[in-house]
């Protein structure tokens, strides 16, 4: 199943501020119409 497939377009990616997702994530996601929003930043308990 695609995202197409859904009927709903896609606006707002979440994703957390991990390493392992490049910056060009972001820019492909823009590219497509998808804003990329970043969880809050999680203090050491």
């Amino acid at each position: 199943m695609d995202l197409d497939d859904a009927g709903r377009p896609i606006r707002y990616l979440v994703r957390d501020r991990d390493g392992k997702y490049p910056a060009l994530i972001d820019t492909i996601l823009a590219d497509a119409g998808i804003e990329t929003v970043l969880t809050g930043v999680q203090s050491p308990g």
